[in-house]
């Protein structure tokens, strides 16, 4: 009894040892875990602030009235521009400059409403509800008169030829597109309107004296 108690005791620190050394039961498969890494949902992307114009959204009804407010004055210079030069052709002789005024002055009239139309029509995310109703009415506005002064611009070409039955053709044209125009920006505008109908009424009641 007294040579068996030193052998457990000699069991017990073998396994003590063993425990600290690290055996298992289970052999080493000689193959390192590899740590996993922690699933994270999906970041959600930020949300656009920032307009196809480049323009942050908050300051986008700012950028589109400064704008529109340049537009005006811009545009009714350029349709008094082509009045005057409608007045230029309202007699029987017609000297062949009163016609290529007139045909330069509608160009530069169609140019700039085509170019101001496109810079207002990116603005689709304006917050105030009277802006996009503004804006709407406007390239309306600015499409009309754009049809006209292409028209006017064909006639006074047609009419520089000597071809005035169709330069009576395009006046009327551009005749039908003014009786059209409902919604103007403001009384200048409206009264540049006004007077256009009268000098190109005036025109094309002495157009056929002419074919």
């Amino acid at each position: 009894m007294s040579r068996a108690v030193p052998f457990i005791v000699v069991i017990a620190m073998l396994l003590i040892l063993c425990t600290l050394a690290g055996c298992t039961g289970i052999p080493n498969s000689g193959v390192t875990p590899v740590p996993t890494t922690p699933v994270t949902p999906a970041e959600t992307a930020a949300s656009a602030t920032v307009s196809a114009t480049g323009t942050p959204l908050q300051y986008q009804d700012a950028e589109f009235l400064l704008l529109y407010q340049a537009s005006l004055p811009r545009i009714r210079e350029l349709i008094r521009q082509m009045d005057i030069k409608m007045v230029k052709v309202q007699t029987k002789d017609v000297a062949l400059t009163s016609w290529t005024g007139l045909q330069q002055a509608a160009e530069q009239l169609s140019n700039a409403t085509s170019e101001d139309s496109a810079k207002l029509s990116v603005f689709l995310d304006l917050e105030s509800q009277a802006n996009r109703k503004t804006r709407d009415s406007y390239v309306v506005y600015l499409t009309r008169v754009n049809s006209i002064a292409g028209d006017i611009g064909n006639g006074a070409d047609e009419a520089a030829h000597k071809n005035y039955d169709q330069a009576l053709k395009s006046f009327k044209s551009a005749q039908s597109d003014l009786n059209l125009i409902t919604d103007v920006p403001n009384q200048n505008h409206q009264a540049l309107i006004e007077e256009l109908k009268i000098h190109l009424r005036t025109a094309i009641n002495v157009m056929p004296e002419k074919v």
